[in-house]
């Protein structure tokens, strides 16, 4: 059985380790290792229930440690992997190299964003970018992107346009389906009848995802919507959060809008949706939240960043960042097809068949396994 050692920067909550997780505990074909270059975050205890080993360098955040890039060589060289899979800068810079030094060939990288923006990355992750594109020639043999968007920017920042290739992320569409009992359940909780439209949003409080950009637009989409209310949940998206609550109240929005903070059950609340929206203004690769909706059967309303346009095609309604007008719009001319019942319920099992066609967790490994092997050389 081939073995593969996976090193990523850490292990709690995000896109790329979600799907680090779910692609080693639903790939039985290989033995896998996972590397935390940190610590076992959320996502280690989990791995490590599935029988998955996992090994943590405790290097601080941010930081490198000589302890830890030893502890990492040593590793490499008892194990002999068949590849090394990287994900996330850091890792890619960290375990790329010592990957190599320790005489690994099959090193592999991957990238998970689109953003490196001066005014939005700090100093220390643009000078792990730039020492990477510096590298790239020599130490991995190719670069998965999870988006085509993620190939573009960094081939202009340096790294080899020839070792990139696009390999998108997967998911577990048994987790995400539609669900009516869920449905019904969380909309009686809130108090949110059949005909009130329920917009939504998830992902963490940060100037990335642009939660006041949504505030805006649901402001100025106001009464044109007719009776709707809309759900934000995620890290920071709670009552005690002092500058959401501002905007919040700036907008007028205090009776509109449910704030959920983190929960668990992110499927059993996109099941509620009527309509999810992603707000963000950068930084997005290929947004997870997107694919998890369309498979619960809820249509979106996304700002183009990233892959976001690959991912709702023509399901979906797309507008620039950081335009509130524009994403107002979009917001209502999507709630205005819901009193079509016939059409909206197509619309809704497009969203699926279209995602479970293109992004299942098997087509994920698949894609992988095949540049690993050297059958996919780029594209």
């Amino acid at each position: 059985m081939e073995t593969v050692l996976h090193v990523i920067t850490g292990l709690g909550l995000g896109g790329a380790e979600s799907q680090l997780f779910h692609f080693v505990t639903s790939d039985t074909s290989r033995k896998h290792h996972v590397v935390s270059l940190m610590h076992e975050g959320v996502f280690g205890p989990r791995l490590k229930e599935q029988d998955i080993a996992v090994t943590c360098l405790h290097m601080p955040a941010g930081k490198i440690s000589f302890a830890g890039m030893r502890q990492l060589y040593r590793l490499v060289r008892s194990m002999r992997p068949d590849y090394v899979q990287t994900w996330m800068y850091h890792a890619d810079l960290v375990g790329g190299l010592m990957a190599q030094l320790a005489g690994a060939r099959n090193i592999f990288w991957g990238l998970h964003n689109t953003n490196v923006d001066p005014s939005r990355t700090a100093w220390r992750t643009r000078f792990v970018v730039r020492l990477c594109a510096l590298v790239s020639g020599f130490v991995p043999r190719r670069i998965l992107s999870c988006s085509s968007a993620g190939v573009d920017v960094h081939a202009a920042l340096g790294y080899r346009r020839d070792k990139l290739v696009v390999a998108h992320n997967g998911y577990d569409f048994e987790a995400f389906k539609p669900d009516e009992a869920a449905r019904q359940q969380l909309r009686q909780q809130w108090g949110i009848g059949d005909d009130t439209v329920l917009l939504g949003t998830v992902g963490r409080y940060h100037p990335q995802k642009d939660h006041e950009n949504l505030l805006q637009a649901l402001a100025k989409a106001g009464d044109g919507l007719g009776d709707w209310r809309c759900v934000f949940a995620g890290t920071g998206l709670s009552a005690d959060n002092p500058w959401l609550m501002s905007s919040v109240e700036k907008y007028g929005l205090a009776e509109k809008v449910i704030l959920l903070g983190p929960r668990p059950d992110i499927p059993d609340i996109m099941n509620a949706m009527d309509i999810n929206v992603l707000p963000s203004a950068f930084g997005e690769a290929f947004p997870n939240v997107l694919v998890e909706a369309m498979a619960t059967g809820v249509p979106c309303v996304t700002t183009d960043v990233g892959d976001s346009a690959v991912i709702v095609d023509e399901y979906g309604i797309v507008v620039p960042p950081s335009d509130a007008d524009a994403l107002a719009t979009a917001i209502g001319q999507m709630a205005s097809q819901k009193q079509d019942a016939a059409a909206w319920s197509s619309r809704k099992a497009s969203c699926r068949n279209f995602v479970t066609s293109r992004f299942s967790q098997e087509a994920m490994i698949q894609r992988y396994a095949s540049v690993w092997a050297g059958d996919i050389q780029h594209g």
